[in-house]
């Protein structure tokens, strides 16, 4: 089973996915931008460099994980698409064709209920209610399954165990 976690900036994506990895003992992706940034020491990034994170993100989601595992994804190609449309105005096309063929069985969508965080990498703590509309618009238009995910420390965890449980049990 395949678990997208996705949000705004500092809505306790990474937390989350660590905590339900753990808790299943399942695979954590992680988010690859963080990475990608950090190891380049970009502050300023270009459509270039989305591009290049989008596409590991593309492979990481392409991978054939064992149906047995659990795999929770630090974000998806979701994020990416509505990230470069708001950046740049457009987003390639693949991004959601290979979203579309990600087999995500649920989006965990992080609601925008914890404080902003400031960190060198996150840049509009003043758009996260916009971008969280984005995300839940998106997998509507799209018909998948996601759960919006709130509260605070665990539980929040509690809260995304509980939605999970509810998709094991009815698969």
């Amino acid at each position: 089973m395949q678990i997208g976690i996705i949000g705004p900036e500092s809505t306790g994506k990474s937390e989350l996915t660590l905590a339900l990895q753990g808790h299943y003992e399942g695979i954590a992706i992680p988010e690859y931008a963080r990475k990608y940034l950090e190891e380049k020491q970009i502050v300023n990034y270009t459509y270039a460099d989305v591009i290049a994170i989008s596409e590991e993100q593309k492979r990481l989601q392409e991978i054939q994980y064992d149906p047995a595992d659990l795999v929770f994804f630090d974000t998806t190609l979701l994020v990416n698409h509505i990230w470069m449309q708001h950046a740049y105005g457009e987003a390639p096309y693949w991004l959601l064709s290979v979203e579309l063929n990600s087999q995500f069985d649920l989006y965990l969508v992080t609601n925008i209920d914890l404080p902003w965080v400031q960190d060198p990498l996150r840049e509009h703590p003043q758009l996260r209610a916009y971008f969280f509309d984005k995300y839940i618009h998106l997998i509507q238009q799209l018909q998948r399954p996601y759960a919006v995910i709130s509260g605070v420390g665990e539980e929040r965890v509690q809260f995304a165990i509980e939605c999970i449980n509810k998709l094991m049990i009815a698969s």
